[in-house]
Order: structure tokens, then C-alpha cells, then sequence
């Protein structure tokens, strides 16, 4: 997870954010601090593909990032997921 966040922030965040992300996942825990190592020999390639985004999305996504958690109710299901409804039986 670290890895992947460490590497998709490097193609994708102004350089300020990625190197706060990485910081931070240097100084977590070791599962963390591992994600940030494994990410090192990938480096390279996704700095090959880095395109830093928009910065409207960067906008959105700090307005995701400062959000609060889900709003509390039901969950959402898509039309996929609903329990089909079952034929009547003949009388």
C-alpha cells in the first residue's frame, strides 16, 4: 500500500506533497518505512511517466483529503448489487 502510494504520489503530486508523503512514511511504522524501500528500485519508471495533475483535481483531492468520514446512514449499492426480486407463485 505504502509502495503504491509512495510511487503513484511521484507521478502524480507537486513535488512538496511527495516528498511530505514519503517523510511521513519514513518516519511510521516498519511496514511503512518498508513500502518506502521497496518503492526505491521503481523510482526511476515512474518518474519516466510523471505527469503532475491538473490543478483543479489537486484541489478536489484536498477537499477529499480534509473531508470528514463517510456520512453515517444505509449503504449505497449500485442496481448490480440488489437482491433480485423473487416470482410470485401461482394461486
Amino acid at each position: 500500500m505504502v509502495r503504491s502510494r509512495v510511487l503513484s504520489g511521484a507521478m502524480r503530486l507537486p513535488w512538496p506533497q511527495v516528498v511530505a508523503r514519503v517523510a511521513a512514511a519514513a518516519r511510521a511504522d516498519g511496514p511503512s518505512r518498508r513500502g518506502v524501500l521497496d518503492a526505491v528500485p521503481r523510482l526511476p519508471g515512474a518518474l519516466r511517466r510523471r505527469r503532475v495533475l491538473p490543478p483543479a483535481v489537486l484541489a478536489d483531492l484536498d477537499l477529499l483529503a480534509r473531508a470528514p468520514g463517510p456520512a453515517p446512514g444505509p449503504p449505497v449499492t449500485s442496481p448490480s448489487h440488489r437482491t433480485p426480486t423473487t416470482a410470485q407463485e401461482p394461486t
